[in-house]
């Protein structure tokens, strides 16, 4: 019999991030004591019988009324609803606080907003490593419009047309809209997306990626921030900020004082600026031959969209 092969868990998450999911929050009540859980290890299981699996781990407050409750609920959440994920996914005693939700038809608690509900019976436990595997038997779902929020790489997204798929850009200015038309938010997150795949490279060539440079970024920005005000304003999960913040501190480009705040150290700071030059050329690189007045009024348009957002 071979040897056990040792695995490095924290690259193991990493690997395991490359596979985009839903973004989900279980619930169930039992007696008086009511639990919600962020989980994208949810999946369908079968449709004859209607049946859908996820996992919990062993450690988790939340697990002993997970292993005594006979129903759960599962709310696909919108991708307006990263602060329900985020609130479901802390460490926090009463996640319900503030958060607007109803009772199911099977007793489990129902998030407001959420674009699908699957009520669910109990229908087997597993055991799964430092996890246990719930399958439920589907007895109530509905659905309702909208987009939903997605988990990839560590980091919250939207779903949007592939950039390989054919658009029609070779329109006038003047002339006017058609339905096979790109929309204005497909061509924003296109760009977006485009640009941001084209920067990776420099990423990369400092040693960083996508997360851990967002940590560099927002602790430059809040120094002597903690681990949860981090996550909150990166909007990166807990597990995966946690992640990056230990690779930060292993290159000597973060630091923990005493009372857990980060701060950059000066190696962090180098870096960051690096990263910040490369941005700036690479920005005006990307930008070249489009005209000092458009690029003004695009910035205009997006800083109205982000007001009348309510997002400063």
């Amino acid at each position: 019999m071979s040897e056990p092969v040792s695995i490095d868990a924290r690259a193991l998450r990493r690997c395991l991030g490359q596979f985009g999911t839903g973004v989900t929050v279980i619930t169930a009540q039992v007696g008086v004591e009511r639990v919600g859980v962020t989980v994208n290890s949810f999946s369908s299981l079968s449709l004859d019988p209607p049946l859908v699996l996820w996992s919990i781990k062993r450690t988790s407050r939340s697990f002993d009324v997970f292993q005594a409750a006979e129903h759960f609920a599962v709310n696909i959440l919108s991708s307006e609803q990263i602060q329900i994920s985020q609130a479901f996914s802390s460490s926090g005693t009463d996640k319900f606080s503030g958060i607007d939700w109803t009772v199911g038809k099977t007793g489990s608690p129902i998030i407001s907003g959420n674009i699908a509900t699957i009520e669910c019976r109990v229908y087997a436990r597993h055991d799964g490593g430092d996890h246990i595997i719930l399958i439920g038997h589907v007895d109530n779902f509905r659905q309702s419009p909208g987009e939903a929020l997605l988990f990839f790489q560590g980091r919250y997204a939207v779903a949007i047309d592939h950039p390989q798929m054919p658009l029609e850009l070779g329109r006038q200015p003047n002339d006017p809209l058609t339905e096979e038309d790109p929309s204005f938010w497909t061509l924003m997150f296109l760009a977006l997306h485009r640009m941001s795949r084209r920067f990776e490279r420099h990423r990369e060539e400092q040693g960083l990626n996508a997360d851990q440079t967002r940590v560099l970024i927002d602790v430059f920005d809040n120094p002597g921030c903690s681990t949860e005000q981090l996550v909150a304003k990166s909007f990166l999960r807990r597990g995966v900020a946690e992640d990056a913040i230990s690779a930060l501190v292993e290159r000597g480009y973060l630091s923990r004082d005493a009372a857990g705040a980060l701060h950059l150290t000066d190696d962090g700071v180098r870096r960051r600026q690096i990263i910040f030059q490369r941005w700036t050329t690479f920005e005006r690189g990307e930008l070249a031959g489009v005209a000092a007045d458009d690029i003004e009024s695009a910035r205009r348009v997006m800083t109205r969209i982000l007001e009348h957002s309510g997002i400063s």
